[in-house]
């Protein structure tokens, strides 16, 4: 998971070329700011899905969304837009819990 502040994907390519660094990075989710696209969407692309929100008004200014590959996209559960500035994406899989204690106490084990 990653983030990138785009500036704006209005560019032409632009929004290839941020799936090409994803692939290029292994990034499987990637969280956009300030995308400057006018309302809510989703865009399915063959490797890619972009889901996104941003101003009712063409304002060319905030908006948010995600990127995500098409192994992600078959765990999306849902796309929440709070406003255009946050959103947030539910994705289907396990919590494998935080190991910590656990590593802890073989570290002590080893030290006896």
């Amino acid at each position: 998971m990653a983030t990138w502040n785009v500036r704006t994907v209005m560019q032409p390519g632009k929004m290839q070329e941020i799936a090409n660094e994803m692939i290029k990075n292994k990034i499987d989710i990637l969280t956009f700011q300030e995308i400057c696209w006018q309302g809510q969407g989703r865009i399915d692309k063959q490797a890619y899905t972009v889901i996104y929100n941003g101003s009712e008004n063409r304002t060319g200014q905030l908006g948010t969304g995600f990127m995500i590959t098409k192994l992600m996209r078959a765990c999306l559960l849902g796309f929440e837009a709070v406003n255009n500035r946050i959103c947030r994406i539910r994705l289907k899989g396990r919590y494998r819990g935080d190991n910590t204690r656990t590593k802890a106490n073989e570290r002590r084990k080893l030290v006896r």
